[in-house]
């Protein structure tokens, strides 16, 4: 129908409203797209989600008698489109199956501790989602949609598609993004709508100026996730959390048999050795290939050393390619430190290499193995608490940690541990180079600014222990210690009441927290 007259009050009836359709033709262009989808991702239902939101809205349409031939002719068309998609992703190269697998993981796979390592299948962490604006979206849409509702008539295809999409990115954060795109839209429209009625400033009458002030404004909502410190903007590959250098080392000194793998590892092995049968991983990132019991079996190796040596016994691994960044329940490494049987010949910040004492690969067991280093995170922590009392045994692990940091570059955690060396010696230039190569590799390690800090500190350089504080406590949370450290800090720059502040917030955070108490008790107490 015609534009309503300018100025007349929107209809409260959906069939009143005008809309411009994309020609009926169209829709059948989701038939190639579903074909496509189908051979390249899991998640091809999310088309028909969409197709179902639209299909559903048609439907509703139909039961208003003006609107009723033109919504049956719509759903028909939907209709077709879908059971059209349907048939011609059956000519993906996996067939049904390819297709099941979505209901396969939500009845059954997402269930076994092997899918629950998964972050992003968890549910979202809102802390984490509070500078995109997530949880302002989540709760906004559903306010929009029930403002246009009463104003103009449910679109039925924005509340189901709100309804569903919300259910699902509330269940796992792989979701997040796909809830995003649904709503962008809609939100958009609403806001729009929203906005209508509400007369601009004249300097915003013209185009140009209400185009800028829209960028600005999109340019001004993406800052805060843009200078999120642990996602820089760039493009790339970021090559420091797959075994780039322990493949070459695989490579270099002809390893090759059974290897045993975290699954995340998988595909990089694959890509990397691929069409070489003697080099495959033991698990891809595509776990459902691999038979049911070898998974289950397969999680409990990482926490139970009698599930590790059945598996082992079971596969007679020749040498492992290990993740460094063990998960919280992965002990697998620890349990490999009690072991005499492996021996680690390679280490960076991504990952270990572990090879047999005996066998084919002694040779390299007896050249390359660590004498000092440990695999595991456990190990690790004691012989960083054991060198700060034995420099002999620090002397020797300092060695190997240079060998470490020479055979890749990604190896912030070595330098990491050689500034710590170097500041319990009292060579504080030569702690400070190591440290800064270690943030230069990983600008998130833990526990580094906070010892560039103490080195300034130590100095007497006030301001720049107080500048690397609060870099950690920024990257890493606050910590009754770093608030003890800026105390001392602000103590050396002559400022006693800052002081007494920090002293406060330590005991805050940790009130049996003796240094931070004592610390205020010197200065006056709560005066």
């Amino acid at each position: 129908g015609p534009p309503p007259a300018p100025g007349s009050p929107p209809g409260p009836a959906r069939d009143r409203e005008p809309r411009r359709r994309p020609a009926p033709r169209a829709v059948w262009l989701f038939v190639p797209i579903a074909l496509l989808w189908a051979n390249t991702h899991i998640g091809w239902y999310a088309g028909f989600i969409l197709l179902g939101t639209h299909l559903a809205d048609a439907l509703a349409a139909a039961l208003r008698p003006a609107a009723r031939a033109a919504a049956l002719a719509r759903a028909r068309r939907l209709a077709g489109v879908g059971l059209a998609s349907l048939v011609v992703m059956l000519a993906n190269p996996g067939g049904w199956w390819a297709l099941a697998q979505p209901f396969q993981f939500a009845l059954s796979w997402r269930f076994e501790p092997i899918y629950r390592t998964i972050a992003e299948l968890h549910p979202p962490i809102w802390s984490a989602n509070l500078r995109n604006g997530l949880p302002l979206l989540v709760a906004g849409w559903p306010l929009l949609l029930l403002w246009r509702a009463r104003r103009r008539g449910l679109d039925v295809a924005e509340a189901v598609l709100c309804t569903v999409l919300t259910a699902v990115a509330l269940s796992s954060q792989r979701f997040l993004g796909t809830y995003a795109l649904g709503a962008a839209p809609y939100v958009g429209r609403d806001l729009s709508e929203a906005l209508a009625g509400r007369l601009p400033p004249p300097w915003l009458a013209r185009p140009w100026p209400r185009g800028v002030v829209a960028a600005a404004a999109c340019v001004a909502l993406s800052l805060p996730e843009w200078t999120r410190p642990e996602l820089p903007l760039g493009l790339g590959l970021d090559l420091s959390g797959v075994p780039v250098r322990a493949c070459d080392f695989v490579r270099d000194h002809g390893l090759r048999g059974r290897t045993f793998n975290p699954f995340h590892f998988g595909g990089y092995l694959l890509y990397r050795f691929w069409p070489d049968r003697g080099r495959l991983p033991f698990m891809t990132t595509q776990p459902e290939l691999t038979p049911r019991p070898e998974r289950l079996l397969y999680a409990r190796a990482f926490a139970d050393p009698a599930a590790w040596r059945e598996l082992d016994e079971r596969y007679r691994f020749d040498y492992l390619v290990l993740d460094r960044n063990q998960d919280p329940g992965d002990h697998l490494p620890d349990f490999l430190d009690r072991d005499s049987t492996w021996a680690m010949v390679f280490a960076d910040d991504a990952a270990e290499l572990l090879v047999r004492r005996r066998g084919p690969f002694a040779p390299v067991a007896d050249s390359f193995a660590y004498r000092v280093l440990p695999a595991g995170r456990a190990a690790r922590e004691r012989l960083v608490e054991a060198c700060g009392a034995d420099p002999a045994l620090r002397a020797r692990a300092a060695a190997e940690l240079r060998r470490q940091a020479a055979a890749s570059p990604w190896n912030g955690h070595a330098h990491h541990l050689l500034g710590l060396f170097a500041a319990l010696e009292d060579r504080p230039e030569e702690a400070q180079r190591h440290l800064e190569q270690a943030l230069a590799r990983r600008p998130l390690l833990p526990g580094v600014h906070e010892l560039l800090g103490l080195l300034a500190l130590r100095e007497g350089r006030g301001r720049a222990a107080l500048r690397e504080l609060g870099r950690e406590r920024a990257l890493h949370g606050p910590s009754a210690r770093l608030e003890v450290e800026s105390g001392q800090a602000w103590q050396r720059l002559g400022d006693p009441d800052r002081a007494r502040a920090a002293y406060r917030r330590a005991l805050r955070l940790d009130p049996g927290d003796l240094e931070a108490r004592d610390s205020l008790s010197s200065l006056g107490g709560y005066r």
